[in-house]
């Protein structure tokens, strides 16, 4: 005998969309993923609704193709925005298609080529830029030695900014030359190296500076403000926002990624492997780490150009 058919309740898109993202929540996804994906919905649910498609099951091959199209067409939407919304769509029809509300995933139109989405970083800095940015602060003043170890913590390591400021005192382990990283991307823990010359820092703002600002209350986290204050998002990008443009450097946007990019994109191109340096950045996927691979051959390419013998004389021909 056959198990009654399960009831599935008749909803409109955006009521499913919210479900769906109250299940992510449940399941553990961070709050800031939940924020990215409602924003992608956004154009997903305004395009659906102008294609009068008020439900599920009206998603179709053909419903995607012409909501590709729609994103190609609309100048504000970048190609790394493009790849992250069909990828939300994607997750969101497979978990229709198991809700049984949706008949098929149309897998294939939903399959974002080139680079997984993602586009190559914008800007990487070569090693002396970064040095000139890790010089700006004056490490005689205890704001500038803070500074100066964050900036080297960031390198070092590859962090995130939000993995940077939610480590603590004891997360730094200098005798084995490793960071604890709490609920990084995904809420996973992972181990990373972190450097000599970081440690050092680490360790002389940990001596002349922190026991300065912190308080009777101290809950242990690494970096305070001078009130002995966790360090907030904003004041950490303006922290390295400034010393970029003292250093001269100036990049808009993603400043506190950019050492994430320059640390993997030095990684590689010093012959680091593809599969430690995922491990390093704690990125789930291999295809995230690739970026790094293709952005170390353009440097590769430049420093040909610029440096062997036969191209300079084609550039300089008798």
């Amino acid at each position: 005998m056959k198990p009654p058919a399960k009831s599935v309740p008749v909803l409109s898109m955006s009521e499913w969309v919210e479900r769906w993202l109250a299940y992510s929540e449940a399941m553990g996804h961070a709050p800031s993923t939940i924020r990215g994906r409602r924003c992608y919905f956004k154009n997903i649910l305004d395009f659906l609704a102008a294609a009068d498609v008020h439900e599920p099951s009206g998603i179709g091959a053909s419903e995607v193709i012409a909501f590709r199209r729609w994103m190609q067409s609309k100048g504000t939407l970048n190609i790394q925005t493009q790849g992250q919304t069909l990828c939300t769509f994607r997750a969101l029809c497979r978990w229709l298609h198991k809700q049984g509300v949706l008949a098929a995933v149309p897998e294939e139109e939903l399959r974002f080529r080139g680079l997984g989405g993602r586009r190559l970083p914008r800007h990487v800095l070569r090693s002396d830029q970064i040095e000139r940015v890790l010089s700006v602060p004056d490490t005689e003043t205890t704001i500038g030695l803070r500074d100066r170890a964050i900036m080297e913590v960031f390198y070092s390591t590859g962090l995130r900014r939000q993995e940077l400021l939610n480590l603590r005192v004891t997360d730094v382990l200098a005798d084995r030359g490793l960071v604890l990283v709490r609920e990084g991307k995904g809420r996973k823990d992972r181990y990373t190296p972190i450097g000599k010359r970081a440690l050092e820092w680490v360790a002389a703002y940990q001596e002349r500076v922190r026991p300065l600002w912190c308080g009777p209350d101290d809950l242990g986290i690494l970096f305070l403000s001078s009130r002995g204050d966790p360090l907030s998002k904003h004041t950490v990008g303006s922290i390295v926002r400034g010393s970029f443009h003292l250093a001269g450097l100036l990049v808009k946007g993603g400043n506190c990624h950019l050492f994430r990019h320059s640390c993997a994109t030095h990684l590689m191109e010093n012959g680091a492997d593809i599969r430690a340096v995922q491990e390093i950045l704690g990125h789930s996927s291999i295809q995230s780490t690739q970026i790094y691979t293709h952005v170390s051959q353009v440097r590769a390419k430049e420093v040909h150009a610029r440096c062997h013998p036969a191209e300079r004389d084609r550039q300089n021909p008798a």
